[in-house]
């Protein structure tokens, strides 16, 4: 059950009690998503105590970055703008409890998309990995916003890929990594780390470009809280097997991501 105007805009507390106290006697297991946003941080405990989801942010839409005034609010809210929120959520993400950051407005949108005129998705197919890669990697829900009567090829393939699902959907911990510094500037790039355990204990890496240029970087192992030691990885989206580093070397497209499965 998807409820709107009632996790902001206004926020409604004793609302949500009574809708989760009525499901809780229906004696059917049935999620509640709390709508739209941004829910506070500081209702995170309240939120997280009667729904299973709840949305961070106002309307996520198909741009990486939107040209805004500060006036103008959180609509409509861009990719760039999702790496730092759904970090901000990160500590409440747990077993019945997962901050959405929105559907994944991919693929066709259309007939009538809720906002602006029916098209292809305005995001690049690289930015569209990136996006797909992060909600993956962070564990939010995945609702996908596109038609899937016109589904395309790339978009179809994207979702379809079974380890990035096995990531978002087995993961049993994953963190942001914290934002490194260069001359006392925040470097362009942002990571994750993710933990599946079973039936084998995996680690993934996802590292992103936030920059409108490609990035080049050598990250220190310690960084995604591994030892300072040599170790082999396999590249997700090239499909290779890089030989043991003593960091991790990437090359990333401007907003562009890469996912590796540390062996």
């Amino acid at each position: 059950i998807k409820v709107d105007c009632i996790s902001d805009r206004p926020y409604r507390p004793t609302e949500i009690r009574q809708i989760a106290e009525a499901i809780h006697k229906s004696g059917r297991p049935i999620v509640l998503s709390l709508s739209p946003g941004p829910t506070k941080l500081e209702n995170a405990d309240y939120v997280s105590k009667y729904a299973q989801m709840w949305r961070i942010q106002d309307d996520h839409w198909d741009s990486w970055v939107f040209d805004k005034k500060p006036t103008d609010g959180e609509f409509p809210f861009s990719t760039r703008d999702e790496f730092d929120r759904i970090a901000q959520w990160a500590p409440y993400v747990k077993p019945g409890n997962w901050p959405d950051p929105d559907m994944l407005p991919d693929g066709w949108l259309g007939p009538h998309p809720g906002w602006g005129d029916a098209r292809q998705s305005r995001i690049n197919p690289v930015e569209e990995r990136t996006e797909f890669a992060l909600w993956a990697i962070s564990r939010s829900p995945m609702i996908f916003g596109g038609n899937l009567t016109r589904l395309d090829d790339y978009t179809r393939i994207l979702m379809a890929n079974k380890e990035l699902l096995e990531i978002n959907q087995d993961s049993v911990h994953s963190f942001p990594v914290p934002v490194a510094q260069k001359d006392g500037q925040p470097v362009p790039w942002r990571a994750w780390v993710a933990q599946v355990r079973e039936p084998k204990k995996k680690t993934y890496i996802a590292v992103f470009n936030l920059s409108d240029d490609q990035g080049i970087w050598d990250i220190p192992w310690t960084n995604f809280q591994l030892q300072d030691k040599p170790h082999p990885v396999y590249d997700l989206f090239l499909r290779e097997q890089i030989p043991m580093a003593t960091s991790l070397h990437v090359q990333i497209p401007a907003h562009g991501t890469a996912v590796f499965r540390v062996e």
